[in-house]
């Protein structure tokens, strides 16, 4: 595999088959996209046994920044996706008590970090579907998300 492409030098990547400067919202959602992923990891890694849904969830993110950046097609990321993080919440929602400022636990203090990472995201993800192509399900689907994650704070 080449790593190396030298492609970007000129501050230009591709996406939709065509490139686009770097610092375009969109690049920036891929990349509060990827770190995302990178905080689900992160979380993941440390503490697997209580969260190892995390790794289908990093999954969806995959495939949701593929659709955002035209490598995949918009309804390869289906409905059911919003639909399973829904049911994930509602299933917790009876142990949630309101905010927790998770001090004492590692677990859920690095969850609440994910918590915030997700909120970013979602806000870059609104700003650039503003000035490029919407996906509604993917912003619904982010919205979910930071719901989830707080959701998973608090069981």
């Amino acid at each position: 595999m080449k790593v190396t492409t030298k492609t970007g030098d000129q501050g230009q990547t591709g996406v939709f088959n065509q490139r686009v400067e770097k610092d375009s919202l969109i690049i920036d959602l891929l990349g509060h996209l990827d770190e995302v992923m990178a905080n689900m990891i992160d979380a993941y890694a440390e503490f697997p046994e209580a969260n190892p849904e995390l790794k289908d969830r990093v999954d969806e993110l995959i495939l949701m920044a593929s659709v955002v950046a035209g490598f995949k097609k918009e309804e390869d990321f289906g409905e059911e996706r919003v639909t399973h993080l829904e049911e994930m919440i509602r299933l917790h929602n009876e142990k949630c008590y309101g905010f927790v400022y998770p001090f004492d636990n590692p677990m859920k203090a690095r969850l609440n970090v994910l918590r915030t990472v997700v909120r970013r995201c979602e806000r870059v993800m609104v700003r650039a579907f503003k000035e490029n192509r919407d996906f509604p399900l993917i912003r619904v689907y982010m919205n979910r998300l930071s719901d989830y994650v707080f959701i998973l704070i608090n069981r």
